[in-house]
């Protein structure tokens, strides 16, 4: 599944695996038999169980919306769910989720009490990370609504719902497997206490993260979702320091994010196995990390300040390791324990090279600067072929991360090669 699960991108590959034929296909296969549509809900409900996988949670509702689409109706109208998927899904493809929307999503569950909600279904369907994306986005729109008048607003009570949704999308193994489920209260204490400080961070952006701060992210998994939407908004504002601090942040918690030793970070050794209960928390950082790089890229002013702070330091440091950059420090450490990390390394590192190789000088980079830039670029592809994390089963999309560089990447500075890989840290790189 794709980890573009916000924006435009999110629109078309919602759509694309719509097409997917193994989806058709199933589909076809279940054709009008209810008794059978139900059966497949429950392996994608056991497989869940079993891998916490939220790709699970995004075909829970492909599904029942494939099948609306296909207006097979007896179907749909005896899925429990469906009243949720329908007004959901539709604002995952608008990529936009206001008042009147919450109302309509708000309506389904007026129709269970506590006893007869169908918690396991729902949580499913909202542990899908397009789901819980776009619930993220409106819980900053409203924080953002109430900051200016904090003090007075009476806005609070809209955080509720989509706090109940989220916590339902990041709590649905256990609400699944539990006989009379109910939604943790730790959980919704945390929440509230960081949704307050982080309405002080939007009132004053040089207001800096505190270890309660830190303490509640490395825990929370809602408060997580909502400052990465928080950083993804504010990464190409160059007149602000909101990004880099809390990337700070988030780059000394992945240990606790990942569920791993902070010594297995540094270890030469393989990366860490993720156990299944932090699946999503992992997954959570990748589409992260893409969306971040995704961001950085498409506004050639941030990358050129990035490339412009790095000069300054180039020439002193031995590691690109030493380079004191928020950005580059989570790349370096996410790129070291998990392979999309790695690809978004190299995707970053295309984006500097294609700025170099056509517009850098146009925005203020001059002849020493671009000349720095091109080797800082071929020094941390050298460590990320030398030191990142490899799957072994995606070589091949890494691959074509490290041919998108070299196809971008200035004759002027530097031509480069980067030999197969079969398995982790045996990229060697040959340099022409």
């Amino acid at each position: 599944m794709s980890r573009e699960v916000a924006g435009d991108s999110a629109r078309e590959f919602t759509i694309r695996r719509r097409k997917n034929s193994a989806l058709l296909g199933l589909s076809a296969a279940i054709g009008t038999d209810l008794r059978l549509y139900m059966q497949t809900l429950g392996v994608i409900r056991d497989l869940f169980l079993e891998l916490n996988d939220p790709a699970l949670g995004t075909l829970r509702l492909d599904l029942v919306m494939v099948m609306h689409e296909n207006d097979i109706g007896k179907l749909v109208n005896d899925d429990v769910c469906y009243g949720l998927a329908w007004p959901l899904d539709a604002c995952i493809i608008k990529q936009h989720m206001d008042e009147h929307q919450v109302q309509e999503l708000q309506s389904y569950f007026d129709k269970f009490d506590n006893e007869s909600m169908p918690y396991g279904e729902i949580s499913l369907i909202l542990s899908s990370p397009y789901a819980r994306n776009i619930l993220a986005q409106h819980v900053l729109s409203i924080l953002e609504k109430i900051a200016p008048i904090s003090a007075v607003s009476q806005r609070y009570k809209e955080l509720t719902f989509p706090r109940a949704m989220l916590t339902m999308g990041l709590s649905a193994r256990d609400l699944i497997q539990q006989d009379h489920p109910r939604l943790p209260k730790d959980s919704q204490l945390k929440t509230r206490a960081f949704f307050q400080s982080l309405l002080e961070h939007i009132e004053d952006s040089s207001k800096q993260p505190t270890k309660e701060d830190v303490s509640i992210l490395s825990a929370n998994g809602i408060a997580r979702q909502i400052i990465y939407a928080f950083v993804l908004k504010h990464a190409t504002d160059q007149h602000s320091n909101i990004a880099s601090a809390w990337l700070l942040v988030i780059h000394g918690i992945v240990p606790a994010i990942l569920g791993i030793a902070d010594a297995s970070i540094d270890s030469e050794a393989n990366p860490p196995a993720i156990s299944t209960s932090h699946s999503i928390d992992a997954f959570e950082l990748d589409a992260f990390i893409q969306r971040l790089v995704n961001c950085i890229c498409t506004s050639d002013r941030t990358i050129a300040a990035i490339l412009n702070s790095i000069p300054q330091t180039q020439a002193s440091l031995g590691s690109v390791e030493a380079i004191q950059l928020p950005l580059l420090q989570l790349l370096i450490r996410v790129g070291r324990l998990r392979h999309h990390g790695h690809e978004q390394i190299i995707s970053f590192l295309a984006g500097c090279s294609k700025l170099l190789a056509f517009e850098y000088e146009a925005i203020g980079g001059n002849a020493f600067s671009k000349e720095a830039a091109a080797l800082f670029i071929f020094q941390f592809c050298e460590y990320a072929a030398a030191h990142c994390a490899i799957d072994p089963a995606c070589v091949g999309t890494l691959e074509e991360q490290y041919n998108k560089l070299v196809s971008v990447s200035p004759r002027q500075a530097f031509k480069y090669q980067i030999a197969r890989c079969n398995c982790p840290n045996a990229s060697k790189f040959l340099v022409l």
